[in-house]
């Protein structure tokens, strides 16, 4: 309960905090109206029979056209409340839709590779999802029960002049159907984290049918009829769910439709005998017999609603419990001061995924000097790729701690860590803008130094060929005339991207696992030439690549292995020697 007021109270305050203090005159309005509308709707009915039984015509005419005028003037206040609501409580759900994305953009790494944490989050953005779920529906909801309770209190002043009993049953019957569907309510929000899941799946299968980078593989492998029966898979497990909903719902709306009969036969029952034993008029019958039923239906909509009201704002606590929530981001820390020399050292570092007891890596020490450039080579699933999120700060460890010239890297915001690295991994994506737009993203203060950017990465010819220059759009799913670019000028863009960042550290993580080894080694080559005086990092399979590293750190599932530059490690003849020896072999054999 207490909660519950908490998050009333801070969706209040944020229609206050976003300059709409002035919905409360809309309030007010729908209140007027809704009072008047429900008044005029049965004084006027009385009158008009009173008349019509006189048969004073004249009268007749008079009250229907003053009855037809309010009511117009009337409804056009509600419309018009309505339409103003609706868009105030709009734009504030589209507000939160951009703190529920900037906060989601600021998540620990890990917690995006993580299915649960995943599961967890999704009743969160659920309660952004429509105008009829969660943030917003509260609002309307609020909305709808103040009109409601506003009319039935007109209905109730009616009938407690003729009989409070009536008045009594109507009350116990609201109460009677809040619990119901209240429970109804708490039902389907124990199931959230089960819909949660089959939305999730059903969403992946829908969105992957639409997404034209599947668009080949699904025609070429005959992909089609897999994913439509995953579809109806998980489709047929989210209906099951919602069946089981229904199912537990239906049979607590038996006792809803026995507390109307009831409560409606009894007023029925009062009103009839009055009329009977000549204490009402057949205006007056008519007059009460409309207020029982229209208050029959407004307090019916009150419990339903009400309840309605506390399911979806648990929806809403779940939204703002993630917004709040502190332990899954690293926002707060220190700058990072600006540096032309840093130094990184890890010291015992070791790193296992949450709610797993197996270490990826373990007990690493490794010392990364100012302008070094420095290879990672080693065998799959050695944990080449989970070091380098390691050191720019994407994963943190679980075990030992790495410094930046002997500062703890912990101590450092998130943002202002990532600023000390230009990465470019093996699986790169593109967005739908321009080539100009995919390079400089949000950092547009120097579009000439992107250019040049784009020019030294090698897309220089490409981007010479289009027609739009470096406004080409890439991809077709927003622009028309985008175009898809090749595996290798995808990762062209990917180092160009690197290179506007002008970043002191930058990261090749095998950019180049899917192009031939003369593609890679001129990508290595000119990168190389690009990285001049800043510290580098590569990651490679091909170990030809390496040659012109300062150092190379060979990575097995045990740990580093060995360490030294080229020729030292062709001299050791390890391990090193053998990969080596035995690639430059399958090299030769392909050449002749």
């Amino acid at each position: 309960m207490k909660l519950g007021l908490k998050t009333i109270k801070r969706q209040i305050l944020e229609l206050k905090d976003n300059g709409y203090s002035h919905v409360w005159i809309y309030y007010l309005i729908q209140i007027v109206s809704v009072a008047l509308i429900s008044y005029i709707t049965v004084v006027f009915s009385k009158t008009i029979i009173d008349l019509f039984i006189k048969e004073n015509l004249e009268e007749v005419l008079l009250y229907t056209g003053i009855y037809t005028g309010i009511l117009c003037i009337v409804v056009f206040g509600k419309v018009f409340t309505n339409s103003k609501t609706s868009n105030i409580f709009l734009n504030i759900r589209l507000i939160q839709f951009e703190k529920y994305y900037d906060k989601y953009l600021n998540i620990d790494y890990i917690h995006l590779e993580d299915a649960d944490f995943q599961k967890k989050i999704e009743p969160s953005l659920v309660a952004l999802s429509s105008n009829n779920y969660g943030f917003e529906y509260t609002y309307t909801l609020s909305f709808q029960l103040i009109s409601l309770f506003i009319s039935a209190l007109v209905y109730i002043i009616i009938l407690t002049q003729f009989n409070y009993y009536i008045t009594l049953a109507c009350f116990l019957g609201m109460i009677i159907n809040y619990f119901i569907y209240k429970k109804i309510s708490n039902i389907e929000y124990e199931e959230k984290d089960n819909l949660a899941l089959k939305r999730r799946k059903t969403g992946y299968f829908y969105n992957t049918t639409y997404d034209f980078s599947y668009g080949k593989d699904i025609r070429l492998y005959d992909l089609d009829k897999h994913l439509i029966d995953s579809y109806k898979n998980e489709s047929k497990g989210l209906l099951r769910i919602y069946n089981k909903i229904k199912g537990k719902s239906l049979f607590l709306k038996l006792f809803e439709i026995i507390s109307i009969v009831i409560r409606n036969g009894l007023a029925y029952y009062l009103i009839i005998e009055s009329y009977f034993n000549q204490n009402l008029e057949i205006s007056s019958v008519m007059m009460l017999l409309t207020s029982i039923t229209l208050l029959s239906i407004n307090l019916n909509d009150i419990g339903i609603k009400a309840g309605l009201f506390s399911q979806h704002l648990k929806y809403t606590q779940d939204y703002y419990k993630y917004i709040d929530s502190k332990e899954i981001t690293y926002e707060k820390g220190n700058e990072l001061p600006l540096l032309n020399d840093i130094e990184i050292n890890l010291v015992d570092v070791s790193f296992k995924y949450p709610n797993s007891d197996k270490y990826i890596l373990k007990n690493i020490n490794l010392k990364i000097d100012s302008n070094s450039k420095i290879a990672i080579v080693g065998e799959n699933g050695a944990g080449k790729t989970t070091l380098i999120k390691l050191i720019c700060g994407l994963l943190r460890p679980t075990e030992g701690k790495i410094f930046v010239n002997n500062i703890d890297s912990a101590l450092f915001s998130q943002k202002a860590y990532y600023k000390m690295f230009g990465m470019v991994f093996q699986d790169t994506a593109i967005f739908a803008g321009s080539i100009l737009e995919n390079v400089m993203g949000t950092k547009k203060e120097n579009i000439e130094f992107a250019k040049l950017a784009i020019n030294k990465s090698g897309l220089e010819e490409k981007v010479n060929s289009l027609e739009l220059k470096y406004d080409q759009p890439l991809l077709k799913v927003i622009h028309s005339n985008g175009i898809d670019l090749s595996g290798g000028q995808i990762q062209k863009l990917n180092i160009a991207r690197a290179i506007y960042k002008d970043a002191p550290i930058v990261i090749l993580d095998e950019p180049t696992a899917s192009l031939d080894a003369l593609a890679e080694e001129q990508i290595y080559s000119d990168f190389n030439e690009v990285a001049k005086n800043k510290t580098s990092i590569f990651i490679s399979h091909r170990l030809s690549s390496t040659k012109f590293c300062d150092k190379i750190i060979l990575l097995t599932k045990e740990g580093i292995k060995e360490s030294g530059t080229h020729d030292e490690l062709i001299k050791e003849k390890g391990l090193y020697y053998k990969m080596f020896e035995v690639q430059g072999k399958y090299y030769q054999e392909v050449e002749a």
